[in-house]
């Protein structure tokens, strides 16, 4: 992943979709936060969306989620989009290919 991120110039935001994560074990733990810290030393953030209890709780337990940032955690990845759009230039969202519609409640009846 880090190499990928070096050909990648201007990116300064990676979220990670956590969805699929069950648990992490001390080893994997010690590597995020390694992973992290690298990231950061190249002025890139990350955020998690999506995140299981288990996963968070395993975390919490270590201090890795206070080192990441309770606020680098969202329930939904359009969560995490809008907040980083929040911190960007005004036209990027604009122009961002992740900017798609998403459903309104509307009633009983959602629409797009």
């Amino acid at each position: 992943m880090l190499e990928a991120v070096h050909r990648v110039s201007e990116l300064r935001y990676l979220v990670i979709d956590a969805g699929g994560i069950n648990r992490v074990d001390a080893t994997g733990e010690q590597t995020l936060r390694e992973v992290i810290e690298r990231l950061r030393a190249i002025n890139i953030d990350v955020y998690f969306t999506r995140a299981k209890r288990q996963f968070t709780d395993a975390l919490e337990r270590t201090g890795t989620l206070d080192y990441i940032g309770r606020d680098h955690f969202f329930a939904w990845n359009q969560h995490a989009l809008e907040h980083l759009w929040s911190l960007m230039e005004p036209t990027y969202k604009a122009r961002c290919p992740l900017n798609m519609p998403t459903p309104e409640k509307k009633s009983d009846a959602w629409s797009i």
